[in-house]
């Protein structure tokens, strides 16, 4: 994935730790957020669910597209496959699991009968863990504890697998490979039965992204733009982009409307930056350069950040510190900055693991094959999302 797409993911990011980070410092403290001018000033800590809608988009374009491109060279593995999209989501999200179970229980011992307390939804049982664990949250259970951003994480992983099972039956039909067709519509229909089949109405948005490796695909001339061409487009996508979050946030549709609203006003700027990896003006490329570097371990931050803000956002509130747009911004940047060290505990192991796993699944005869079709894209992530 290349600096651009990769700085989007991390900007995508941050606006989803804004949000919370801004909700935990106003809820605590039982303020709105007052006059326009401060609401002007918050307004990047408002496209936290819009956020989430561009992880789905981009995590269609990696994973589904390389779907795709691994049936067309007949080069796709079940097994494969899981083992690189379950590695990539649980061992991060164990970890998640596991440092929520900490923090909400000093939050707990902490905060009770303090001025500020933290949120009611602490805590959780067994039951909800191993649902969390088997990524069924949202379908069959809530997200654990305060973490209530790995609700997404069911979605996406439920979408690998639905979409995986009907782009194989298709193939499959297409062969004649009856009995493989057979099979690769149970597992479609079996994930839906055991998710739920309210994942159809989030999967839209995800789909967006497919369509655009498809487009890119079959579209090869979108890389010839003349430079200026490339330029004034790409601003002009961007501002559509940021044009569809602003108008569903104000709007505040259903879920999954806005995520199709979403996804559709910023599936233009994905394509053409998906082509053109764009050289900024000196004066910006630091900034670029930072989102990407966030975006390498937006995951991390996605699934670590919540139990975090709420510790130390209440901690600090029951400190003494002033609530308002300058507590909301700091916890934005101490909670961040404290998500950083768990990346590099798990996330940046994930392509050991994902390597080992492999090894000790696939014939020795087979190895050399599967380590090839490993796309070199997932060797640093999938989209907030998971790719």
């Amino acid at each position: 994935m290349n600096r651009s797409l990769e700085a989007l993911r991390g900007l995508a990011a941050i606006f989803v730790v804004a949000g919370h980070s801004r909700d935990l410092v106003y809820s605590s403290a039982h303020l709105e957020l007052g006059s326009p001018f401060n609401k002007l000033l918050l307004l990047p800590t408002s496209f936290a669910m819009e956020s989430v809608g561009l992880f789905f988009v981009l995590s269609g374009y990696l994973v589904g597209g390389q779907v795709l491109r691994e049936l067309r060279a007949d080069r796709f593995s079940a097994r494969v496959y899981f083992i690189k999209r379950f590695s990539r989501l649980w061992f991060v999200m164990l970890t998640g699991l596991a440092l929520t179970v900490a923090a909400d229980a000093m939050s707990r011992a902490m905060f009770t009968g303090a001025a500020f307390t933290a949120p009611n939804e602490l805590g959780g049982t067994m039951t909800d863990a191993v649902c969390n664990l088997a990524l069924l949250q949202d379908g069959r259970c809530a997200a654990f504890g305060s973490d209530r951003s790995l609700w997404s994480l069911g979605y996406e992983f439920w979408f690998y697998v639905v979409f995986a099972a009907v782009a194989a039956f298709l193939y499959c039909l297409g062969r004649r490979a009856i009995r493989g067709a057979a099979l690769a519509g149970a597992v479609a229909v079996g994930a839906l039965w055991v998710y739920g089949p309210h994942l159809l109405w989030l999967i839209p948005a995800w789909l967006l992204g497919v369509g655009i490796a498809e487009l890119q695909r079959a579209w090869p001339g979108l890389g010839l733009w003349s430079p200026r061409w490339r330029a004034t487009v790409t601003i002009g996508f961007l501002v559509l982009c940021a044009c569809g979050m602003l108008a569903s946030n104000v709007l505040q549709p259903p879920r999954w409307e806005m995520f199709l609203l979403v996804g559709l006003a910023a599936s233009p700027l994905v394509l053409v930056l998906s082509v053109w990896d764009p050289t900024p003006p000196a004066w910006f490329r630091s900034a670029l350069d930072l989102a990407a570097w966030l975006g390498v371990w937006s995951f991390t931050l996605y699934v670590f950040h919540l139990p975090i803000v709420v510790l130390i956002g209440v901690s600090a509130l029951n400190a003494g510190v002033p609530a308002g747009v300058a507590s909301s911004y700091a916890l934005l940047f101490v909670a961040t900055a404290a998500c950083y060290p768990f990346y590099w505990l798990v996330e940046a192991h994930t392509a050991r693991i994902r390597g080992w796993l492999l090894d000790s699944t696939v014939p020795r005869s087979g190895r050399a094959a599967q380590r090839s079709a490993i796309d070199t894209t997932e060797a640093t992530h999938g989209t907030v999302v998971p790719d």
